[in-house]
């Protein structure tokens, strides 16, 4: 067969395939219900926390706010705060890992 009808027929394949996954529909409720879970995992984990590490988590990282604004909030020291949070997340990660849909360590290593 010619070299040109079999880039032309591998074209082809091509374009179809492209076509039918442009055309798949978008499967909104499996994102949603992973989505879910995800959320429901993370809240058992904070679970694990002392309920001060968990609000100074909240606010950081859900809250978007600084160590600076999170002390502010809490009433108390900056050093405070950062320690909080600093000794929080390693419990978090260790509750997290087995959930993790990533390699071995992973969540843990973010911490260090």
């Amino acid at each position: 067969m010619p070299r040109c009808t079999l880039h032309h027929k591998s074209h082809i394949r091509d374009m179809r395939w492209a076509g039918y996954a442009e055309n798949r529909p978008y499967d909104e409720v499996s994102e949603t219900v992973i989505n879910r879970m995800g959320a429901q995992v993370l809240h058992r984990s904070l679970g694990c926390l002392f309920p001060i590490q968990r609000q100074a988590i909240v606010l950081a990282y859900f809250g978007c706010l600084t160590y600076r604004e999170v002390a502010e909030q809490l009433s108390m020291p900056l050093p405070t705060t950062k320690w909080r949070i600093r000794e929080g997340l390693p419990r978090l990660g260790t509750e997290l890992e087995p959930a993790s849909p990533l390699p071995a360590g992973t969540v843990s290593a973010l911490h260090h």
